[in-house]
This record gives C-alpha cells, structure tokens and sequence, in this order.
C-alpha cells in the first residue's frame, strides 16, 4: 500500500493508513508506504502509518515520508529553458509517476497517470 498525496498551497492533509495482520494471515509479507509532497510552503501533512498484528509468523513494514519540491532541481531546470510551472510539473509528475508505477496492473497505472498529469495540469 503506497498512498501518495501531493498538498496543494493551503491544504492540511492527514493520510492515515491501517495494515492489519490477523493470526490467520500466516507467513504474510506486507509492505505500508505513505509518501507525501508539499506543494507549497504554507501545506501541511501529518501522516499516521500504522500496523496491527496478531500473528508471529509475518514480516511486515512501514514507513512515511513528506517532503518539498527541490528547488536546485526546479533551478537546474529552469538554467536549461523551462518555465518554472514546467519545471514544477514536470518534478510533481515524476514523484507521482515513482508511486504510481508499482501498481502492478499497467493498464490501471496508464488510466492512474493520465488523471494524474490531467490534474497537474491544473496546479
């Protein structure tokens, strides 16, 4: 599980993820991921990954991230002649696409992508 969220200028956003391992799940091997961008300066995320396990023989993980656009990376774009929306979107599209790309299921990640750059379009 990878929710992605990408805060736009005043947004305050709480992801929340539940992975729950049951005694009868054995041998399980689950993965929770909750990968976040800020869009702005004045967004906020405070993510809460969580896990519940009740059995012995699982392997399970989680982890969160929230991060900022990386200004030498819009900088370094803009020196070689894109705008900076380009650049902006063009550093948005690439950490959705990392995300949206382990789905698994290519005609879902191609239709996901799609909605997603349609939408970025907009910021």
């Amino acid at each position: 599980m990878s929710p992605i969220v990408a805060a736009i200028p005043t947004s305050k956003v709480l992801p929340a993820g539940r992975l729950s391992g049951s005694s009868a799940d054995w041998s399980t091997d689950a993965r929770q991921q909750s990968r976040n961008i800020l869009l702005s300066e004045t967004a906020r995320i405070t993510t809460q990954p969580q896990l519940e396990i009740y059995a012995d023989d699982v392997k399970c993980s989680h982890g969160a991230t929230v991060g900022q656009m990386d200004a030498e990376a819009i900088l370094y774009m803009r020196q070689r002649g894109l705008s900076e929306a380009q650049a902006r979107r063009l550093q948005i599209e690439g950490f959705v696409g990392d995300v949206v790309t382990r789905c698994g299921i290519e005609p879902l990640c191609g239709a996901i992508l799609e909605r997603a750059a349609a939408k970025i379009e907009t910021l």
